[in-house]
């Protein structure tokens, strides 16, 4: 990563670019090793004339465990789905290892659209939400 994140804020459709700094912030560089592609997290930040200087960023945890049905937003890097649910914000979801290893299971991540409908069930381990079950609906 260079100096810069992008996130996705809820509602909006194209991320927007934080300045992360030169890496002298040691709490903030500390806490971007955390923070994996496609997760929700929770930042504050301050303007600098055009830019936007983050200041903190945590991960967000919505849920540890649980179903989500929704619709398909997108597929990232053929790994992450992200998915939004009728009420609520999206979240993004990927294989647990057990399911990284079928090839029919990632042939079926693979291949969902945006606009898919889809239930999810899911655990959370330190770095992301783990899919256990995946259905096309």
């Amino acid at each position: 990563m260079g100096n810069w994140i992008t996130v996705k804020v809820d509602g909006e459709d194209e991320p927007v670019k934080y300045l992360t700094g030169d890496g002298s912030d040691k709490k903030l560089a500390e806490s971007l090793k955390t923070i994996f592609n496609a997760g929700r997290v929770q930042l504050t930040y301050k303007k600098d004339s055009d830019s936007r200087q983050l200041v903190t960023i945590k991960r967000q945890v919505l849920k540890a465990t649980g179903t989500v049905t929704g619709t398909v937003v997108k597929v990232y890097n053929d790994f992450w789905v992200e998915v939004k649910p009728k009420m609520g914000v999206s979240d993004a979801y990927a294989p647990s290892g057990t399911n990284y290893k079928n090839k029919e299971f990632m042939d079926r991540l693979k291949g969902l659209k945006p606009g898919d409908s889809v239930t999810i069930t899911f655990t959370t381990d330190f770095e992301r939400h783990r899919i256990e079950t995946l259905k096309k609906n």
